[in-house]
């Protein structure tokens, strides 16, 4: 009970943050139209638009949770409109807020500085030919500080609407294009029957309201066209209901039909009981690893999956995730019949690859950041994560070990820039 009371108290503190700064906002840019008809035109437009929008993000952080909804057709453009406008605001309230500081600390220590008062008086400036002193109009030097204040003033105005407007399209463009990702990977004591052995890699699923049946249906053709000879799933399979199994089913029920599918959970499918999620992906014929193992088995040949499940409880008495991460790995290692033979790990967060580099693996394949799911150089050093994690996005090699963190096929947040929904393919071969 008192965590839901403090869920809603912070909700509110955020929708009044929302409805604070478009007030403020409205209130600035209607001082700037010098039309009573066109400052009516604009209030009706504004408000509609706020208005829907708050009511609408309202509605999905109340409701959402409780039944099925699928954003397609109208509702998915209604969905990314309240969602871009209420992101931009929300984070665009602070650096609005930030930049005015800044701004205003800048102009009136400029204004009041010896060095205006020396050489910038407004009654007289100091000329380039220092014998003369040139009279200046002082209405002329208040209209360029007038300009100077309303042109800065402006564009920091635009933040929220700069922000809405690239959100959108990072909407649209960036995440309805999947793309296929080939790395080739050299595993040592790799046998000769695994030798261009190929595993189709998807993370990150995030099946749910946004990522339905239709958003998969083409992923399903690009798969079977690799030819993998299994497919690994590293978690986040659910978004955040199980009302979404069914579609859960279907999807992993298709992947079966083209190769041995292995899976494991990430920290979405522990929101609601993972029980049921379990249940769903076994009838689908899937094999899922909750701190567990496999051998594949080609002959006398032989490759072992270790998947580890997402310590949730480290969230529940304070303990390191790496720390319950690495004590499941320890039990799962020790339990191995053969450690002789290549090991390739599934891990939802990448950031265990700390401990996990240490092991004797040869590969660990893991998701979880999305890539960050905004990318703006090509050497992908500049993302969301890039300053925060140290493994983030696609191939890392440390103490012999390498590590492979997918993009994800699905979001939570559909905003990718520079970051496509991604379907990993990679070929084991002999070092």
């Amino acid at each position: 009970m008192g965590s839901m009371l403090f869920f809603y108290l912070f909700f509110s503190v955020i929708l009044f943050i929302l409805i604070l700064f478009e007030y403020i906002l409205y209130r600035r840019w209607n001082r700037r139209i010098p039309s009573s008809k066109h400052r009516f035109a604009f209030f009706l437009f504004y408000w509609i638009l706020a208005l829907f929008s708050n009511g609408f993000f309202v509605f999905l952080v109340l409701f959402r949770f409780n039944f099925r909804v699928e954003f397609e057709g109208l509702f998915k453009h209604l969905y990314y409109l309240s969602l871009s406008w209420n992101y931009s605001f929300f984070f665009g309230f602070f650096l609005w807020g930030i930049l005015f500081l800044v701004f205003f600390i800048i102009y009136y220590t400029w204004q009041n500085s010896k060095f205006l008062l020396k050489f910038i008086n407004p009654i007289f400036v100091k000329s380039q030919n220092q014998n003369s002193n040139i009279l200046v109009n002082s209405k002329e030097i208040l209209n360029r500080k007038t300009f100077l204040f309303t042109t800065t003033a402006i564009a920091i105005d635009t933040i929220p609407f700069i922000g809405t407007s690239s959100s959108l399209f990072g909407m649209y463009a960036g995440t309805k294009d999947f793309e296929v990702f080939t790395r080739g990977i050299p595993i040592q004591n790799l046998e000769s029957n695994f030798n261009h052995f190929r595993i189709a890699h998807i993370s990150d699923l995030h099946i749910g309201s946004l990522i339905t049946e239709k958003y998969l249906t083409p992923t399903i053709e690009m798969i079977k066209t690799q030819k993998p000879d299994c497919i690994v799933v590293t978690g986040d399979i659910l978004d955040n209901s199980k009302l979404y199994l069914s579609t859960v089913g279907w999807y992993f029920q298709k992947l079966s039909e083209i190769a041995p599918v292995y899976a494991i959970l990430g920290n979405h499918d522990h929101i609601e009981n993972p029980r049921y999620l379990i249940q769903t992906l076994q009838k689908a014929r899937s094999n899922v690893l909750v701190n567990d193992f496999d051998i594949i088995q080609r002959g006398k040949n032989k490759l072992i999956l270790i998947g580890l499940d997402y310590p949730i409880q480290h969230r529940r008495n304070n303990l390191s995730r790496l720390f319950l991460s690495e004590l499941s790995f320890n039990e799962v290692y020790q339990k191995l019949p053969f450690k002789d033979k290549p090991i390739i790990v599934l891990n939802h967060h990448p950031g265990d690859f700390e401990y996990l580099k240490n092991k004797p693996i040869q590969l660990v394949l893991a998701g979880h950041t999305h890539g960050g799911q905004i990318i703006l150089d090509s050497k992908k050093d500049i993302s969301l994560l890039s300053n925060f994690m140290k493994y983030h996005v696609d191939l890392y090699h440390e103490n012999q070990v390498y590590l492979y963190v997918n993009r994800g096929l699905g979001h939570w947040f559909p905003l990718r820039i520079n970051c496509p929904p991604e379907i990993t393919i990679l070929e084991l071969y002999k070092k």
